[in-house]
C-alpha cells in the first residue's frame, strides 16, 4: 500500500475528445491521484468543462492554456506547466499523458509504481546521432524547422544535399534558407549532449526539479528549441541525460507506454487484436487510443482499469 503522504501528479496534454478525456481520468481517480489537465488554447474548451464537470474524475487542476500543436515547442511549454505545477503542490512523482492514452492497470497500481520507484524516472532516450531519425538525428539539431500552414517543414542549408526533393518542396526550401539567410547556423548548445526520445515522461522529484532548474539558468537553450522539430522528443531528454544528471540519479530509458508502430510519424491507433499483447506487456498506459473508432478495446481497456467498479 503507498505510503498516505504519497502524491502522484498526472500531468495529462488534451485537444480533443472531451468524451473519451473524462472515461480517461474517471480511470485514474485515486485519492493518492491529481490531474493536471491542459487543453490544447486552440481547442474550444467549453465541451471540455461540461463534460467533466458531470464526471468522477478526482482532484483536478486546470492549467494555463498553451498553444501545443504538434511538433511545436508549445507541447514542452504545456507539460512543464504541468511538471511546475505539480512540484508546486509537493507530488511525490510526476507523470505526463496524453489524453488519447489508456491505463493498462488499475490506478491503485500505477500509484503504487510511482511510489516503489520515486527515486528513478522513466523516460525514452537514446543519444544522437540516431540511426532511425533522418540524418541520424541532424534534421533536428542543425536544420531550422518552422510551420508553414499546417505543417513543419525543415530548412536544408546551404551546403547540404537538397537534391532528392520533389520540385515544389525544393521551391520551398529555397525560400527557407532566404528566411533564415541572417541567422548563423544552427548547431546544438556545447553545454550539453543531445538526446532523443519519445516525450511521454515519468519522473521523479529530483528529475523533475532538475529539468525546470536547468532550464531557469539556462534560458537560452528553450529559445534554440524554438526551431527544433519535435521539441518534445529533445528539450528534456538532453537535459536528464547530457548533464551529468545521471552521475548521481537513474533515469531508465523506457516510457512506459505501450505503443505500435507502423510508419509515418504518428503511431498506430491500437485495435481490439492489439490486447493481447498489450495485456502481456508490463507497460502502465496505451497510447493511441480512440474510443469511437474501436469501442470494444476501449471497453476492455476500462474493465482491466476498473473504472467501471469505481463509477
Amino acid at each position: 500500500m503507498p505510503h498516505p503522504r504519497f502524491k502522484l501528479g498526472v500531468v495529462v496534454l488534451a485537444h480533443q475528445r472531451p468524451g473519451q478525456l473524462a472515461l480517461l481520468l474517471e480511470s485514474l481517480r485515486h485519492p493518492q491521484v491529481t490531474i493536471y489537465l491542459h487543453v490544447d488554447s486552440a481547442t474550444d474548451v467549453g465541451p471540455f468543462r461540461t463534460r467533466l464537470a458531470g464526471a468522477a474524475v478526482g482532484e483536478l487542476v486546470w492549467l494555463r492554456r498553451h498553444r501545443s500543436r504538434w511538433g511545436t515547442l508549445g507541447i514542452v511549454d504545456a507539460e512543464l506547466e504541468g511538471i511546475s505545477r505539480a512540484l508546486a503542490d509537493h507530488c511525490s512523482y510526476v507523470m505526463v499523458i496524453s489524453g488519447e492514452d489508456f491505463p493498462l492497470r488499475p490506478a491503485s497500481e500505477i500509484v503504487e509504481f510511482a511510489e516503489t520507484n520515486q527515486e528513478r524516472s522513466f523516460v525514452e532516450t537514446y543519444e544522437l546521432p540516431y540511426e532511425a531519425w533522418p540524418l541520424q538525428g541532424r534534421q533536428r539539431t542543425d536544420f531550422y524547422t518552422c510551420a508553414v500552414g499546417r505543417n513543419l517543414y525543415s530548412c536544408i542549408p546551404w551546403g547540404e544535399d537538397a537534391s532528392t526533393l520533389r520540385p515544389a518542396r525544393k521551391a520551398l526550401n529555397w525560400a527557407l534558407r532566404l528566411r533564415f539567410m541572417c541567422k548563423p547556423p544552427r548547431r546544438f548548445p556545447s553545454y550539453l549532449r543531445p538526446f532523443g526520445g519519445q516525450q511521454w515522461l515519468n519522473l521523479s522529484p529530483a528529475a523533475a526539479s532538475h529539468v525546470l532548474g536547468f532550464l531557469d539558468d539556462h534560458p537560452d537553450y528553450r529559445g534554440y528549441h524554438a526551431y527544433t522539430a519535435c521539441p518534445d522528443e529533445m528539450l528534456i531528454q538532453s537535459i536528464l541525460l547530457g548533464t551529468g544528471f545521471t552521475d548521481e540519479h537513474e533515469v531508465v530509458s523506457d516510457d512506459l507506454r505501450f505503443v505500435m508502430w507502423t510508419g509515418g510519424d504518428h503511431p498506430k491507433t491500437l485495435e481490439s487484436g492489439d490486447l493481447p499483447a498489450m495485456f502481456e506487456s508490463t507497460d502502465l498506459f496505451a497510447r493511441k487510443v480512440a474510443a469511437d473508432a474501436e469501442p470494444l478495446l476501449f471497453a476492455a481497456l476500462r474493465e482491466r482499469a476498473g473504472a467501471a467498479v469505481r463509477r
